[in-house]
């Protein structure tokens, strides 16, 4: 676990075997930045290296991490800014960030604000709240132009700035999530979370104990590895001689009340049929999907494997076409045998390999 402090912590994070090449002058994006990119294979310059800072903005501390290597600091790389989803923190980009940094694209995680390090304060949740943090963020740490790589929560975080300040990122890549779903897709996504939530209400011996919980779920057991076990201790704080998660639970209620729902499932689903389209106006208005005013190149990425059970997708194939129609420069991609955790935290060849082709196209 690693404690909050405003000195960078530097810490060596062990490499995975990723066959991409490091991205060099492919497109004119990349041209000014990797003219100087060394070939050679892993040496102590191109290092994978990962430090964490604390950084204040928009009234709140947000704590974040950086991956990067000496080499891409001195070419000047390209950055790619990391939003992880709702009970998640920046830890879960682990192994996105090994790809990036391998192939030319140094890489920042932050913790929203409730989660992980970062301040967690009783109110400023929902989308456009993050959507604030972010801004600030961003100014703070004097961001100009990064790629913006969301994920479930944070893909639609990073799909409302790319529709309000366009001029402000080069690329969205959209995991898993962008599409209105439907109000039983809404109603198998709540059971979805369910194991996610049931974690910040528990309380566990030892930090073994809390993993060896979180590992025994079905949807994440065949994945397991290092970048899970990771973003999972990061996220333990010890009270009273317990184990828990970090996240209050008045966070997630905060952003469920955002969307019209609540923290208890079976409370949201009776709301859901108590009052459907009441309930689906007010959790997914049309200023959640400005798909027309997305103008920079986006590439969305869906998970169609099970979670608990087949049919409970977080993104439908439907809705990622309609995406794919209505977003000016789409590119998307079924990420075969991923679910809406594994597509994050796993390994897989052909995402990586058209994530690095759509940062590098003319």
């Amino acid at each position: 676990m690693v404690d909050s402090t405003a000195e960078a912590v530097m810490l060596d994070v062990q490499s995975v075997s990723v066959t991409m090449p490091p991205i060099v002058a492919q497109s004119t994006f990349y041209n000014k930045h990797q003219q100087q990119q060394s070939s050679q294979a892993f040496n102590e310059e191109s290092e994978v290296m990962y430090e964490e800072f604390d950084v204040f903005a928009n009234g709140i501390n947000i704590h974040y991490g950086r991956w990067f290597s000496r080499q891409n600091d001195a070419v000047g790389a390209p950055t790619a800014v990391c939003v992880h989803g709702l009970t998640a923190n920046h830890r879960c980009w682990g192994t996105y960030a090994q790809l990036l940094v391998n192939s030319g694209v140094n890489v920042i995680g932050y913790d929203l604000r409730g989660r992980g390090h970062s301040s967690k304060p009783q109110k400023g949740y929902g989308v456009f709240g993050h959507l604030e943090d972010l801004i600030a963020f961003l100014d703070e740490i004097k961001m100009d132009k990064p790629i913006l790589v969301g994920h479930s929560l944070g893909a639609m975080i990073g799909m409302a700035f790319a529709a309000e300040y366009p001029e402000r990122l080069s690329h969205l890549i959209m995991v898993d999530a962008g599409a209105a779903p439907t109000l039983a897709q809404l109603m198998k996504i709540m059971v979805v979370l369910r194991p996610s939530l049931a974690r910040l209400n528990s309380s566990f011996r030892s930090p073994e104990r809390y993993i060896e919980t979180i590992k025994s779920a079905p949807f994440i057991a065949a994945s397991w590895n290092s970048v899970v076990e990771d973003h999972c201790r990061y996220e333990l704080e010890e009270v009273n001689g317990r184990w828990k998660c970090n996240i209050p639970l008045y966070v997630l209620d905060q952003e469920f009340q955002s969307f019209g729902g609540a923290i208890d499932p079976l409370v949201a689903i009776a709301n859901a049929f108590m009052d459907p389209i009441g309930l689906l106006m007010k959790a997914w208005p049309p200023r959640y999907f400005p798909y027309d005013k997305i103008e920079v190149p986006t590439l969305i990425l869906r998970a169609p494997g099970k979670n608990r059970e087949a049919g409970d997708e977080f993104l439908t194939e439907d809705g990622m076409m309609a995406m794919k129609r209505e977003i000016k420069d789409a590119t998307v991609l079924t990420v075969s045998n991923t679910n809406h955790y594994t597509i994050v935290f796993a390994e897989h060849e052909e995402r990586d390999k058209v994530m690095i082709d759509f940062l590098t196209r003319d």
